[in-house]
């Protein structure tokens, strides 16, 4: 899939995300919106073709920038700094529930320590080496502000 740096990438579903809960989890990435990338491959297992998904956010999300220099955490200061380009997601560890649910209906996403495409015949986790091999889909901890 190719990202174009002026106007929304082709092809891609929009969302936009509002906080309505509260997160337990530390989180390192902020959105208003995000994008969804879908796409269809065989399973490595069964060989059945099954959606696979990834989570894109357009420029102007925000990462959390880390305070290396601080001597303890006490003294930390982390700062969100504003992201100029678009970004794909990887390893999701926490979702907001009104999120997941709406992704979930696209492709059989699953949680199993981090949120993973699953082939939707066998269930099984659809492999990283498998994504790579067919142009990578899958999808840090998203948050909304």
């Amino acid at each position: 899939m190719r990202v174009f740096q002026i106007g929304v990438l082709p092809g891609l579903a929009q969302g936009v995300l509002e906080m309505t809960e509260s997160p337990t989890h530390s989180i390192n990435i902020r959105s208003p919106r995000f994008l969804v990338a879908r796409t269809v491959a065989p399973c490595w297992r069964c060989s059945v073709p099954t959606t696979l998904i990834a989570v894109a956010l357009p420029p102007g999300h925000e990462t959390l920038e880390l305070d290396d220099e601080a001597s303890g955490e006490a003294h930390a200061v982390d700062t969100w700094q504003t992201a100029a380009q678009h970004a794909f997601l990887f390893h999701i560890e926490f979702l907001p529930n009104f999120v997941a649910a709406q992704l979930q209906p696209l492709a059989s996403l699953r949680y199993d320590g981090y949120w993973a495409n699953h082939c939707a015949w066998c269930d099984l986790p659809v492999r990283r080496q498998q994504r790579r091999e067919r142009g990578g889909l899958s999808g840090g901890r998203a948050d909304t502000r």
